[in-house]
């Protein structure tokens, strides 16, 4: 468990598999800019089972408040087979418990967790231009714009411009 001021993160428990499940597939829910291809429970379940949705490629952790209440997810994963950079995504799953601190928080935990405990050197994220809340996350952050990449988000039946930020080992800082 990683633990944080105000949450903590943690690996998926079995007991908490439907929870998970309806969250992460709960569209009308889900921000304006998330993809809404929908997991089904078969993939979650034989993925759990197979390695408790943790490997080279992915890491998937809860985000949960001090009850220990899973309120919201980010994970880190490998974005291309020859380099150790890892690209993040995080979601606050209910819509009133956004713009509280909790992604900037979750954000800043596995920041300090890749560069403390991997020998990764970069860590990007890549967000619609217009999700102006996640940009405000990756900023508070201290995280760097390095440009748009454009059509290369599909979400909600539309193509949208991609904003990449990222931070280098050399350019973190410790604690936020």
């Amino acid at each position: 468990m990683i633990k944080g001021k105000n949450i903590n993160l943690r690996h998926i428990r079995r007991e908490e598999i439907d929870l998970f499940y309806n969250y992460i597939n709960e569209i009308k829910q889900s921000s304006l800019f998330l993809n809404t291809k929908i997991m089904t429970p078969f993939f979650l379940e034989k993925e759990y089972e197979q390695n408790g949705l943790i490997s080279d490629d992915n890491e998937i952790f809860c985000i949960t408040d001090k009850e220990n209440n899973l309120i919201g997810m980010i994970n880190h994963m490998k974005v291309v087979s020859y380099s150790s950079m890892r690209e993040v995504g995080y979601s606050v799953f209910k819509p009133e418990l956004r713009n509280k601190g909790i992604a900037t928080e979750a954000l800043s935990l596995i920041t300090q967790y890749l560069f403390e405990s991997t020998a990764i050197y970069r860590i990007q994220a890549c967000m619609a231009v217009a999700n102006t809340a996640s940009e405000k996350v990756i900023k508070k952050c201290g995280f760097t714009f390095e440009g748009v990449m454009r059509g290369a988000l599909f979400v909600r039946g539309e193509y949208l411009d991609a904003a990449v930020y990222s931070m280098l080992r050399n350019e973190y800082k410790g604690d936020y």
